[in-house]
């Protein structure tokens, strides 16, 4: 079993949550745990109550905004389990290729949804024809 967890600054993360909503709908988006850093918060507040709600039966995947920001500095410390992956610079396509994958191996899952996003991400100055196959 995996949980995914999205913890940002401000309401990013449960921006992502209301637009995966959006896409797969509520019942897939309902199933990750959001956490947002507000002004006077402390983000290793984040870090104690994951910790209380972990399972050792469960691989946790937590995306955060900013490599080495507050957020992901304070989660960075649950790394010393064995079954928390942490991604930062999350995005939208990282995040549905993680909550949809089948894949029982979280490494791997991991590794595919950052090589996806990242290959998702361009800079245009002209329009690229699409082949039609995408629905929009």
């Amino acid at each position: 079993m995996r949980q995914v967890i999205v913890a940002t600054h401000g309401g990013l993360s449960k921006g992502l949550q209301s637009t995966l909503s959006m896409i797969v709908g509520q019942n897939v988006a309902e199933t990750i745990v959001t956490y947002s850093l507000q002004p006077g918060m402390d983000a290793t507040d984040f870090t104690v109550a994951i910790k209380k709600e972990m399972d050792s039966s469960i691989d946790y995947v937590i995306l955060t905004d900013i490599l080495g920001g507050s957020v992901d500095n304070a989660l960075s410390t649950l790394l010393e389990y064995d079954n928390v992956w942490l991604i930062s610079g999350v995005n939208l396509i990282m995040l549905l290729e993680i909550v949809l994958s089948e894949n029982p191996n979280t490494n791997d899952v991991c590794q595919n949804a950052l090589e996806n996003a990242k290959s998702g991400m361009n800079l245009r100055k002209t329009v690229v024809e699409f082949n039609g196959d995408e629905e929009f």
